[in-house]
């Protein structure tokens, strides 16, 4: 009976582990990802407010970078670079 207590503890610890891990990373992407819906909306209206969108976006996520990589694979990490790098240079090509 003490190995069942054990056992149901532990994974009573991971689920809430899991949970917590899941509403930092939401909490976490909440800035970017209104930046970046900010910049989706004003593309076709303004391209120089949706760059400036688009550049908050990168710099929020620049910041919460670090926190991230304890939660992320360095692919998935690696791939928001690559397409933060692509939004920029479109934006300093248009």
């Amino acid at each position: 009976m003490k190995y069942l207590y054990i056992g149901l503890g532990t994974l009573i610890v991971l689920l809430a582990a899991s949970i917590l891990s899941c509403v930092l990373i939401a909490s976490a992407l909440d800035v970017p990802e209104r930046s970046l819906e900010q910049a989706q909306l004003s593309v076709d209206t303004d391209l120089q407010d949706a760059v400036r969108h688009a550049e908050e976006a990168a710099d929020a996520w620049e910041q919460r970078r670090h926190f991230l990589s304890s939660f992320l694979s360095h692919d998935e990490l690696d791939e928001v670079d690559r397409a933060f790098v692509e939004l920029r240079t479109y934006g300093r090509t248009r």
